[in-house]
């Protein structure tokens, strides 16, 4: 019985250890799995970087409800690469996202989501604002700046990995 509870609390130890020592984990399809570690700096282009999508914002709502942040009452953090920042040229067409020209790999904005029901998006053509950043993730299904656009850099935190699992991202 004591084995029992023990597991689960040797869990939340180490949850909270990771927090403490500015690890995180990532679990999710769009990114490699693995143990990430939390860096101080602004995040530049191809970092990665991790932000909380503000829950009265039409994104954030939306993907609380439809589960993509895990549980809606304790959402985690995404995780994506800063794609462009200030100044980089992003053109969007039904095949893709180019930066400076460069495609994006995987980057076709999709009309329904892994479960049919239909995307939004607000990214357009245009060139980065001042203090904001495009973050994708190479994985087709991925719900990143493709849908949400561009986010400020002051909620964007840099991540680098640790160790990782799989180095391939799915893209089924």
């Amino acid at each position: 019985m004591k084995a029992f509870f023990a597991l689960p609390c040797l869990v939340v130890v180490m949850i909270a250890l990771s927090a403490c020592l500015g690890l995180r984990y990532n679990l999710s399809a769009s990114m490699p799995a693995g143990l990430y570690r939390l860096e101080d700096g602004s995040p530049r282009r191809g970092d990665l970087a991790q932000f909380v999508l503000p829950p009265d914002c039409p994104f954030g709502v939306l993907a609380r409800e439809r589960g993509y942040l895990g549980r809606p009452e304790s959402p985690y953090p995404l995780l994506k690469r800063v794609a462009a920042v200030a100044g980089d040229l992003v053109e969007v067409d039904a095949h893709g996202v180019r930066v400076n020209g460069v495609s994006q790999p995987d980057s076709r904005i999709l009309e329904v989501d892994s479960k049919g029901r239909p995307n939004l998006s607000v990214l357009k053509s245009g060139t980065v604002p001042q203090d904001f950043a495009l973050l994708l993730a190479p994985y087709a299904k991925s719900f990143d700046g493709r849908y949400f656009g561009f986010v400020s850099l002051d909620r964007l935190q840099r991540v680098i990995p640790l160790f990782t699992f799989n180095q391939e991202v799915r893209h089924d």
